[in-house]
């Protein structure tokens, strides 16, 4: 018999992480959603069987209810840590039905996370009955505030003012009223922090790491002698259109990691008359830091114990991303290139890292190329530089060499 003084531990235990314990087992064919079936298959015993279907190879059930207590957390909270009023004289909480759920409900909006319907009740025997409020609950939360700071960013940059909204003191202005008080420099600092400190996409490129390049042009405009000045990035009194993340006047070094996709990047834009491509390999002479985003993780699961609570910064991430990759109408290009030219810039001369160190270029996949890895790297026409040549610019600049011996000049495929 439990004595007293143990009871109430537990009871407290209870409390405090909102479930009490059970004596059931659970398989991975139980569960649907990938962090939890993931945590069952690395737990599970061969010697255990599932509660619910009766397969051997079974994992404690209170690894799963305590994984989706703590995972409910990183979206919602107990009503009374959200300062919600309450008057018993006006019906309790001050605060709309549809802007609160029961324990019950709750677990019942994730059913889709389990395979059978008496595990979802079981969920429920175990976790206490609470009142549940979304986090930030009088506020937007993280996710949609960001997301409409970025509307709100697009809608500024594009049409109201473009070069000083830096400066411009939100609380001056309406551009930002359903923001959730996050204004658009706020957003991207707050991007800056989680994709360098938290995900881990700044990333260094080793010195002897090679892109390709690419310019079709005209037959006999280019051959396989083009110095590597002319293949590379474009001068500045050259760079009249815009790019997707440079503007006209600021060119930049658009390669790929393989000529393929190097020639598909660029022959997706080219004009009818340009029915040649020559095209040449890019060595780096100084490790660089880059800003990777082909290593951006998929939306986790709200379970996920390591990036759970990333969950809304992912997204925002993919929103992003999937915004490099829209195919826009050339006569959009110079206004619809706007916001991901601004994030570019941002962490290139904007975003100040730990260690002071600049990024100098962004990873993506391309759309042009599925399966192939592009980027944009800030390293002007006076770095692209012949082999053996001598350094007339600064010695701490990144430098971009041209291996003659990769260059070839072809027919332009459709």
């Amino acid at each position: 018999m439990m004595s007293m003084g143990m009871a109430k531990r537990l009871q407290i235990e209870i409390d405090e992480q909102g479930w009490a314990p059970t004596d059931l087992s659970i398989c991975v064919d139980c569960v649907e959603d990938r962090a939890l079936k993931n945590a069952v298959s690395g737990s599970a015993s061969a010697q255990d069987e599932c509660s619910f279907c009766g397969r051997q190879n079974a994992a404690t059930f209170d690894l799963v209810v305590g994984m989706f207590a703590d995972g409910i957390k990183n979206e919602f909270n107990n009503i009374d840590d959200e300062s919600v009023a309450y008057d018993s004289r006006e019906g309790g909480y001050q605060i709309s039905d549809n802007q609160r759920w029961d324990t019950w409900d709750l677990i019942g909006d994730f059913s889709d996370s389990f395979a059978r319907e008496d595990i979802v009740e079981s969920l429920r025997d175990s976790m206490q009955d609470r009142i549940w409020v979304k986090r930030d609950v009088f506020s937007l939360g993280p996710d949609i505030a960001m997301a409409d700071a970025w509307e709100n960013l697009c809608e500024q940059v594009k049409y109201k003012t473009r070069y000083v909204f830096w400066l411009a003191d939100s609380r001056k202005t309406e551009s930002y009223p359903s923001a959730g008080e996050i204004t658009p420099a706020e957003v991207l600092d707050h991007i800056g922090e989680v994709v360098d400190s938290q995900l881990g996409l700044i990333s260094t490129l080793e010195r002897g790491t090679t892109f390709w390049r690419a310019r079709t042009h005209p037959e006999g405009k280019l051959n396989t002698d083009v110095p590597a000045g002319e293949l590379g990035t474009s001068p500045r009194q050259y760079a009249k259109s815009p790019n997707r993340m440079s503007p006209a006047g600021i060119p930049m070094f658009y390669g790929a990691e393989d000529q393929i996709t190097a020639i598909k990047e660029v022959s997706a834009h080219t004009p009818l008359e340009s029915d040649h491509v020559t095209f040449g390999r890019f060595r780096l002479e100084k490790d660089i830091a880059v800003l990777d985003l082909t290593k951006l993780p998929a939306e986790p699961s709200i379970f996920c114990p390591q990036l759970g609570h990333l969950r809304r910064e992912i997204r925002f991430l993919h929103k992003f991303v999937e915004q490099l990759g829209l195919k826009i109408d050339n006569e959009d290009q110079p206004i619809d290139y706007i916001p991901t030219q601004l994030v570019t810039e941002f962490f290139m001369q904007a975003h100040m890292r730990a260690n002071n160190e600049p990024v100098i270029g962004l990873l993506y996949n391309s759309t042009a190329s599925p399966g192939g890895l592009a980027c944009v790297l800030d390293i002007p026409n006076d770095c692209c530089l012949e082999e053996n040549a001598t350094i007339t610019h600064d010695e701490d600049a990144p430098t971009l060499v041209l291996e003659r011996r990769t260059v070839e000049t072809r027919p332009l495929q459709n």
